[in-house]
């Protein structure tokens, strides 16, 4: 259980804005309050107790546009340790799909995100081998726009 939410809190903050490749999306998102509601959809992961293969959660996050200027896909997630490849960048209006290797943690995941006048949805598969036993968890996240920080 531990690997596993290590995993997803590694994907959770892998920096999406490593130069050059994201920059199309820089300026699609404002900065101000948004409210985020996190849908994580683990599987049947092996050592997963049941009941927890489903969460969601929302939560509210100011988000600066020093923040967006750094890393417009996660602020605050630059995590430059985890070592993670981004392939296949491409922007086509208002939506931005890429695939993330991560050889350290054995973890590949395709992603997309879109943004609206109200916010954004993220969209993100991820596979892992942990010592031979493959694991997927599927994660979508909207985040709405609310107003200015407070």
């Amino acid at each position: 259980m531990k690997k596993i939410a290590l995993a997803a809190a590694c994907f959770l903050a892998a920096p999406l804005a490593l130069a050059g490749p994201f920059d199309s999306i820089k300026g699609k998102m404002k900065p101000g309050l948004y409210e985020n509601k996190i849908e994580m959809d683990m599987g049947a992961m092996p050592g997963l107790p049941p009941g927890m293969s489903k969460q969601t959660t929302t939560q509210q996050k100011c988000v600066t546009q020093k923040e967006i200027d750094e890393d417009p896909v996660s602020p605050k997630g630059n995590r430059k340790d985890e070592q993670c490849e981004f392939k296949d960048v491409k922007t086509s209006g208002d939506t931005t799909t890429y695939k993330m290797v991560c050889p350290k943690n054995n973890m590949v995941a395709d992603g997309r995100m879109s943004f609206t006048s109200s916010g954004y949805v993220m969209e993100t598969n991820m596979t892992m081998d942990q010592g031979g036993q493959k694991m997927n968890m599927k994660q979508r996240t909207e985040g709405k726009y609310l107003g200015p920080c407070k």
